[in-house]
């Protein structure tokens, strides 16, 4: 019988846990691959060859910060009271005009340039990013050991609220609507399309709480009411008009100032998408030089 040498049997087993190890992935850490994501779309765009690759990876990176900000102000919010979460939403909104706004101004001195959009979203990135950087050193220094408020709406986990609420869709602006005739069962009458935002309000509070989602509504006249064709589940200025008998365009902004087009055909008592696509900045109608 061969003797067994118990020293060379543990380095051998120690040796083969090490390949095991190896092979299994370990979990990573949220905010390694937080970076990792980052360094990988920063160097997306960087090696973007065309005018046309680097405004796409332009783009992904304008989003990238745009889901950092939603993340960072939901967990702001699970640490506000109802009388904060107010105001944080107040703040919200206005920082979110000022940004759309200078993203504007900063992109209109290259109107009509296919740069135009690398540009637009350059800037949203880098004002996107510097809030969320706001927002983290806010938590840190302030909230981090703050308990969940006892009266918070906030589902510790989610973000969400866990109250009852009245969901409803907001009026739309006066260039979101298109009127026409249709025909129904019921006759002639006027109908509508138009793109709508969702919004709720709880039962106690007294403001509006609008959400990213809209919905594309046809209105066929009183007898028969609204119908909701389509969602849109991230949607900023949208804008409609009617380019003939029987078609609707619906113009509208997605994530980091990605221009989408819509065609809608109407077929009288209701419409139909015939067509979506990424647009550019200079394809809606609105931001073509007069």
């Amino acid at each position: 019988m061969i003797g067994l040498n118990r020293g060379r049997l543990w380095d051998s087993l120690h040796k083969i846990a090490m390949l095991l190890a190896l092979l299994v992935p370990s979990p990573v850490p949220a905010d390694v691959a937080d970076k990792t994501e980052l360094r990988r779309l920063e160097g997306q765009l960087d090696s973007a060859m065309t005018q046309g690759e680097m405004n796409v990876a332009a783009g992904e990176l304008a989003r990238y910060w745009d889901n950092r900000l939603v993340a960072a102000e939901k967990k702001i919010e699970r640490r506000l009271s109802k009388k904060e979460r107010k105001e944080f939403s107040k703040s919200k909104k206005r920082w979110r005009a000022y940004r759309s706004k200078e993203v504007a101004f900063r992109a209109i001195f290259f109107e009509g340039g296919s740069i135009q959009p690398l540009i637009a979203n350059d800037v949203y990135s880098e004002i996107t990013e510097h809030r969320v950087k706001e927002l983290e050193s806010l938590f840190q220094q302030g909230l981090e050991q703050r308990a969940v408020p006892e009266n918070s709406n906030i589902d510790a986990d989610s973000g969400r609220t866990n109250r009852t609420n009245d969901i409803y869709l907001l009026p739309c602006s006066t260039n979101a609507s298109v009127a026409f005739e249709g025909v129904t069962q019921a006759g002639r009458d006027i109908h509508r399309l138009e793109v709508r935002r969702l919004s709720y309000r709880s039962k106690k509070a007294k403001e509006d709480w609008p959400s990213m989602i809209s919905c594309v509504i046809y209105y066929a006249g009183d007898e028969y009411g609204p119908s909701i064709l389509r969602q849109l589940d991230d949607c900023m200025d949208p804008f409609v008009r009617k380019i003939s008998d029987d078609m609707v365009e619906i113009y509208f902004l997605a994530g980091a100032h990605t221009h989408f087009r819509q065609r809608w055909k109407l077929l009288g008592w209701s419409a139909e998408l015939q067509e979506e696509e990424a647009v550019e900045w200079d394809e809606d109608p609105r931001n073509r030089a007069k």
